[in-house]
């Protein structure tokens, strides 16, 4: 009996230390959902036209498509472009579409490979630009603005079918860009807000 549960204590140790099986290049898209969270919205010159302050945000939706190598037993980098469709309480109020962001990200991640490397628990960091396009509503009055986005997601992906497999990651993101609108000059916004993810990876 001794002997058995040896056995299976170092089976278990085994599986939960190797290596992933899908060391290398992965490819993945992803289906993003943003909740929670506001955007606050300030203009540099507010003389006589008062910025217009906070909002808080409405559900968002969007996609990621991402690149990473994992080039070590426990860390991986890549790039990740996204695009999310996003829009505040005060652009529901006035009916407003929605605008989009475009995020162009370097990613960094630690990863902890269980199950012989089929799965992993990770966590990463997006780090790099916004592109903030406003609405047809607002775009003959509001210039495409550029900025800077961070993010810190958590997730689990698991490779159920060879280099086929499946993730998803709970974190959040902000960002904060800068740009013109014409009847009242430059404008500065941030924003933040819950992000969950879930799509398909495949690692070669």
């Amino acid at each position: 009996m001794n002997s058995l549960r040896t056995t299976v204590i170092l089976a278990i140790l085994g599986a939960a230390s190797v290596a992933s099986a899908h060391e290398g290049l992965r490819v993945g898209v992803l289906g993003s959902f943003g909740f929670g969270g506001e955007t606050d919205v300030k203009f540099k010159k507010s003389e006589g036209f008062p910025s217009p302050g906070d909002s808080d945000n409405e559900p968002t939706a969007g996609f990621v498509l991402a690149a990473e190598y994992a080039f070590l037993k426990y860390a991986a980098a890549g790039l990740e472009l996204g695009v999310l469709f996003a829009k505040t309480d005060a652009m529901d109020d006035a009916d407003q579409d929605r605008g989009t962001i475009v995020d162009v990200n370097l990613v960094l991640e630690g990863h902890y490979p269980y199950l012989a490397g089929k799965g992993e628990v990770y966590v990463k960091m997006p780090l790099g630009l916004a592109i903030a396009v406003p609405s047809n509503d607002l775009d003959d009055e509001y210039e495409t603005g550029t900025g800077w986005t961070v993010g810190l997601l958590f997730g689990n992906r698991y490779f159920f079918w060879g280099g086929l497999g499946c993730e998803f990651e709970l974190g959040w993101q902000g960002h904060g860009v800068g740009g013109d609108r014409k009847t009242v000059g430059e404008f500065e916004s941030t924003s933040h807000q819950f992000q969950l993810r879930l799509g398909l990876i495949y690692g070669f």
